[in-house]
C-alpha cells in the first residue's frame, strides 16, 4: 500500500470522530489528530483494560493506562511488542519494541501491515499505519487494527497507482465471480466479467451500491456506483457505503480510503465488512431480479441457472438453437420470492450452441449455452 493522501486523513479523522458507530470491534480505524489531547478518551485506542496508545505531541507511542508519556529506554508503549511484518508471517523472534521495528523512522512503515502482540492478554492485532507526523508536528497519528484471528470478515484492499490490474494481488476477489480492480484512468470495474469499466453500466458488473451504510439502505437506495458517487468518487472517501452483489444476495460495508484522480494511475483503496446481520429486510429477500451465469458451461448434458425474485411470479426456461427452433422448455410455475434454482438437462440435444430465454413475471434475460459431448 502507497501512503495515503493527507486529504483522506483529514476526512477520515472527521467522519470518525462524528460516526464511530460504523466501525466493528474487530476491525477498528484509529485516528488521533494533530495537537489533539492525548488524555481524551477518544483519542486513546483502548485496547484492553490495561493498554490504551496515544501520543504526546512531540514524542512516539506510548500507554496512557500504565505510563505517564514515551519512556526512550523501553522503545514500545508498556504491555506492547512489535513486528515488521503480518501476523502470520511474524515468529518469536520477530517481536521487538515499536522503536526498533520502524528503525527510527515511524513514517517509513506508513502503508505496511505490522504485527502487534501484547503479551499479558495473549492477543495479537495486524496494523496498517495510514499516517504519522514527524517531530513537533503534533502528535497525529492513525493506523487500521484488526483482529487476529478475526470473527469479522473484514477486508482492507489496496490497488496502488499504475499496478497492473491483471494481477490477483491488485483485484479484490470477493466471490468467483466478482472481482474488483480498476485500470490506470477509467473506474472500477469487474475482471471476473468484463475487460474493463463499461460507462454504460456505470458499475462493475454483478454489483450495486447505495451512498449509506447497509443498515440504513432500503430497496430503493441501490444503483450504480457511479450515479451513487455522482461522478465524483473523491467525494465519498472517508464515506461508508453500501454494496450489494444480487446474484449471491451479498451485502458489505465499504469505507473506501482513497481513490485516485483521473489519469494518475488508477489507485484506490477502501475496508469491506461483511454484512451478517439477519435483521436486515432486505438481506432477506433479493431487491430486483437476477440470473446468474449458468454452471457449468459448457456443459454436458446437465447445467444450473440460479435465479433471484423480489417477489412471486412464474417463472420460464425456453432454449433456442441457432436458427431460433424452440428445442426446449421448462416450466417452474409461480415461485416465491428469494433463491431458486433451476437444472436444464439436454441429453436429447445435439452439441452445438443453443440460447436460453429466462422469462420471470416481466423480466426476461437470454444467455448465450454451449453443449459439448
Amino acid at each position: 500500500m502507497n501512503t495515503i493522501s493527507k486529504y483522506f486523513y483529514l476526512t477520515l479523522c472527521i467522519f470518525i470522530l462524528i460516526n464511530s458507530n460504523i466501525l466493528k470491534a474487530d476491525c477498528v480505524v484509529f485516528t488521533k489528530p494533530d495537537s489533539a489531547d492525548w488524555t481524551m478518551e477518544e483519542y486513546q485506542d483502548r485496547i484492553t483494560d490495561n493498554v490504551w496508545i496515544t501520543r504526546k505531541h512531540n514524542q512516539s507511542l506510548f500507554n496512557i493506562a500504565q505510563e505517564d508519556g514515551y519512556s526512550g529506554s523501553n522503545g514500545s508503549p508498556v504491555g506492547t511488542l512489535w513486528a515488521g511484518t503480518t501476523t502470520a508471517n511474524a515468529d518469536s523472534t520477530s517481536y521487538t519494541s515499536f522503536v526498533s521495528m520502524h528503525g527510527g523512522s515511524p513514517q517509513s512503515i506508513i502503508g505496511d501491515t505490522v504485527s502487534l502482540y501484547l503479551p499479558d492478554d495473549n492477543l495479537y492485532f495486524d496494523v496498517i499505519f495510514t499516517s504519522f507526523s514527524g517531530g513537533n508536528n503534533g502528535g497525529g497519528f492513525s493506523y487500521i487494527r484488526l483482529s487476529v484471528p478475526s470473527d469479522i470478515d473484514c477486508v482492507v484492499f489496496t490497488k496502488p497507482d499504475s499496478a497492473d490490474w491483471t494481477m490477483e494481488e491488485y483485484q479484490d476477489r470477493i466471490t468467483d465471480n466478482v472481482w474488483i480492480t480498476r485500470k490506470h484512468n477509467q473506474s472500477l470495474f469487474n475482471i471476473a466479467q468484463e475487460d474493463g469499466y463499461s460507462g454504460s453500466n456505470g458499475s462493475p458488473v454483478g454489483t450495486l451500491w447505495a451512498g449509506t451504510t447497509t443498515a440504513n439502505a432500503d430497496s430503493t437506495s441501490y444503483t450504480s456506483f457511479v450515479s451513487m458517487h455522482g461522478g465524483s468518487p473523491q467525494l465519498i472517501i472517508g464515506d461508508t457505503v453500501s454494496l450489494y452483489l444480487p446474484d449471491d444476495n451479498l451485502y458489505f460495508d465499504v469505507t473506501f480510503i482513497s481513490f485516485s484522480g483521473s489519469n494518475n494511475g488508477g489507485g484506490f483503496s477502501y475496508i469491506r465488512t461483511s454484512v451478517t446481520s439477519l435483521d436486515l429486510d432486505h438481506q432477506l429477500n433479493p431487491i430486483r431480479f437476477t440470473l446468474t451465469n449458468n454452471f457449468p458451461n459448457p456443459f454436458n448434458p446437465v447445467t444450473t441457472f440460479t435465479y433471484q425474485l423480489p417477489e412471486s411470479v412464474p417463472v420460464s426456461l425456453q432454449v433456442y438453437d441457432i436458427k431460433g427452433r424452440k428445442v426446449l422448455n421448462i416450466n417452474e410455475g409461480i415461485k416465491s420470492s428469494g433463491r431458486h434454482q433451476v437444472t436444464l438437462t439436454a441429453s436429447k440435444l445435439s452439441s452445438g450452441t443453443y440460447y436460453c430465454v429466462f422469462t420471470a413475471g416481466g423480466f426476461q434475460k437470454t444467455q448465450k449455452l454451449m453443449l459439448l459431448k
